[in-house]
Parts: structure tokens; C-alpha cells; sequence
């Protein structure tokens, strides 16, 4: 269950990671205007919150062997067939719904600095 853990946590970091990039790059080339660039960056910090809960919502559906899971664990997973699906299932929901969990904080983040750019004028 470790290593299906640990494979589930590289997969949705490294989704994560390209998303959190793109951020930034659009984040950049906003830089001229601060308080464009950080209300951008809530927004789209929001959205990637939005679609890995509806990744974790969708994660019973899908069938473990369509995930890049399966492939990082080279086929082999060490459970009976009649629970890996429930198994990998629950782990890539949970792990989604730690990383929502950690983007929505850093959403709140860049909200609470919009707002306060906006108060301060």
C-alpha cells in the first residue's frame, strides 16, 4: 500500500507542478501590474482547487488500470483483483483531496493579498 501511495503522491504532485507553473509563467507576464498578476494568480489557484475536487469526485469511476498509477507501478500492485480497484481508488481520492486542501490555502492566500492591495489602495 506504501509504494501505490507513494506512486499516487508523484502522480498528482506532478500534475500539480505543471499546474503551479503555468501559474507562475502567467503570473510573470502580468508583473507590471502587482495587483493583476495576484488577483490572476487566486483565480486560477481557485480553478486548479475546482478541478482536482472534481478529480477526487470522479476517482471511484475510473478504473485503476486507465491511471498513471498502474503504469509507475509496472502492473504489479500486490492485492487481490477484487479490492485493487477500491484500494487505488480511495488512495488517489485522499490524495487529491490533500493537495485541494493545500492549493486552497494558498488561494486564500493570494485572495487575502487582493483584497488588501485593493483596501490599501
Amino acid at each position: 500500500m506504501d509504494r501505490i501511495r507513494y506512486f499516487a503522491d508523484l502522480s498528482v504532485k506532478r500534475a500539480c507542478g505543471f499546474g503551479v507553473l503555468a501559474i507562475v509563467m502567467v503570473m510573470l507576464g502580468l508583473s507590471n501590474d502587482l495587483h493583476l498578476a495576484i488577483r490572476t494568480a487566486a483565480i486560477l489557484f481557485s480553478l486548479q482547487v475546482a478541478i482536482l475536487l472534481h478529480f477526487a469526485w470522479r476517482a471511484p469511476r475510473i478504473h485503476y488500470r486507465k491511471r498513471e498509477v498502474w503504469i509507475l507501478l509496472d502492473g504489479w500492485h500486490g492485492l487481490p483483483e477484487t479490492r485493487a480497484h477500491q484500494a487505488i481508488s480511495t488512495i488517489m481520492r485522499d490524495t487529491f483531496l490533500g493537495y485541494a486542501e493545500l492549493g486552497a490555502w494558498v488561494a486564500t492566500g493570494f485572495w487575502l493579498m487582493s483584497f488588501t492591495g485593493r483596501l490599501l489602495g
